[in-house]
């Protein structure tokens, strides 16, 4: 099989790494966000640029587990997390880890597994009004052609 080269799209950011949430080696952290043009929801990984929100986020989402035995399943109509406790001095995390990408790895890494990019450039929250932490950040919707999947289905059936 005879497969055309992939092309990346140039990115803006300064410095090209992004940050990402997993627990274990297949499950990274995402959100299912419903596009309500197509009526399709599809999941998007969440890329962090600043480390420190990464791990931010990780520990909010082990202490949600640690009380309710289990991580939340996030939706974009539906994107609550509870906050226990204080996060402003963050321990070891116990069982989510923290991946450093190159974005343009993190690319073929979502078109691999169907994902979008959530990339987060900021964190802003008043948890000592409403308990809310809001996300600033852009959508990068990944799509690749027919060939593309049709070689990467062929691949998972080899292996």
């Amino acid at each position: 099989m005879v497969s055309v080269p992939m092309v990346l799209p140039k990115t803006n950011f300064e410095d090209n790494k992004v940050h990402t949430i997993h627990h274990g080696k297949n499950s990274a952290f995402t959100l299912q966000i419903y596009n309500e043009k197509t009526q399709i929801s599809k999941s998007s990984i969440i890329a962090f640029k600043q480390l420190e929100d990464s791990y931010k986020t990780a520990y909010i989402l082990e202490k949600h587990k640690l009380v309710n035995k289990e991580y939340p399943i996030l939706h974009s109509n539906n994107a609550l997390i509870n906050l226990y406790g204080n996060y402003d001095e963050i321990i070891n995390l116990k069982e989510l880890e923290i991946k450093t990408w190159n974005y343009n790895d993190l690319l073929l890494y979502s078109l691999d597994n169907y994902l979008n990019i959530l990339t987060v450039f900021e964190i802003t929250d008043d948890t000592d009004k409403t308990f809310k932490m809001n996300f600033k950040g852009k959508l990068h919707s990944i799509e690749g052609d027919h060939t593309f999947y049709s070689q990467v289905l062929n691949n998972l059936y080899l292996k």
